[in-house]
């Protein structure tokens, strides 16, 4: 075809509305060997999305973002790596009130220091994912959207409203850690692609369009499911105005799709498609921080106890 027959072409094609313009800068921008190891990626960004660019805009959106970790350093370290390997090129440790990142991955037990990490950023207004992998529990989220959606926080004060001893609980988390922290290679590899994939999903197109927003992903051994519990925001929280009655949510700690609160079924019988599979029964479950205190030992979560 010669080059004025492919113009003529191209011309008519998109008079009639027929061609999509893309952002191929960042594709042709890439060296070769760069561009053949994010070709899967992007092939499969493209596919997922439904995005007719061969994932130009999904490399353009991660290749601008900047995303910080803090926490656990076994679990910042997968991570990045994940991460880096889907194209975002700017994975660094978290820097406190340094600057403003796209995104902050906050790992690990949620003990003080992650935390206050938690409350920094919510300070800053600046998006958090958590995720833990302990105690034979995973669990990823929230992700927080500070002023929008249900931050750590407002988890404290709903699990507070079901369970008066949870701030005794609470502080327990808070100052020791598992030693041990029971978490096999096969939990923590499920924790970080699962925290690696609501990251992207928030690169990629918005923090608003994670599952984890207003939601945990929690995994307990040795289920391998995936199962999601939805949190609101408290009105006792400083993050969250008064509503008009004064309480919470009612759908605040509960799981999606079972018939009453403690009761659960896997997202891809809700709305979040997070496993494939025949439907089952639901399945009681507890909260995954939720134990009663047991002289004696570390604080530990269902599914994983130890005496």
């Amino acid at each position: 075809v010669s080059p004025a027959t492919a113009e003529r072409v191209l011309a008519l094609l998109a008079a009639g509305g027929a061609l999509d313009d893309f952002p191929a800068g960042p594709l042709r921008a890439l060296p070769d060997a760069a561009r053949s190891r994010l070709a899967p990626q992007l092939a499969c960004a493209s596919l997922a999305h439904r995005d007719a660019d061969g994932g130009a805009s999904v490399l353009a959106r991660r290749s601008t973002a900047v995303l910080e970790i803090g926490g656990d350093q076994q679990l910042a370290a997968d991570l990045e790596q994940i991460l880096r390997a889907a194209g975002i090129s700017r994975v660094r440790p978290y820097r406190s009130g340094q600057t403003r990142p796209s995104l902050v991955i906050v790992a690990g037990w949620p003990g003080r220091r992650e935390r206050a990490i938690c409350a920094e950023c919510t300070a800053r207004r600046v998006p958090h994912l958590i995720a833990m992998a302990a105690e034979a529990i995973g669990s990823v989220g929230p992700l927080v959207i500070p002023g929008t959606s249900a931050c750590l926080r407002c988890l404290d004060h709903t699990r507070a409203d079901q369970d008066p001893a949870w701030p005794l609980i609470l502080a327990q988390i808070e100052a020791r850690r598992p030693d041990p922290g029971a978490r096999d290679a096969v939990l923590t590899a499920s924790v970080v692609a699962q925290a690696a994939a609501q990251a992207l999903q928030a690169i990629d197109r918005s923090p608003a369009a994670s599952a984890a927003v207003n939601g945990t992903l929690e995994m307990v051994q040795p289920d391998f499911r995936w199962r999601r519990r939805t949190w609101s925001r408290h009105p006792a929280c400083t993050c969250a105005p008064l509503s008009q009655s004064g309480q919470p949510a009612n759908d605040s700690g509960r799981f999606l799709g079972g018939p009453g609160q403690g009761e659960c079924e896997r997202p891809d019988q809700a709305r979040d498609h997070l496993t494939d599979g025949p439907q089952r029964r639901p399945q009681p479950t507890r909260d995954a921080f939720a134990q009663p205190i047991q002289r004696d030992r570390v604080l530990a979560m269902p599914g994983g106890n130890r005496q």
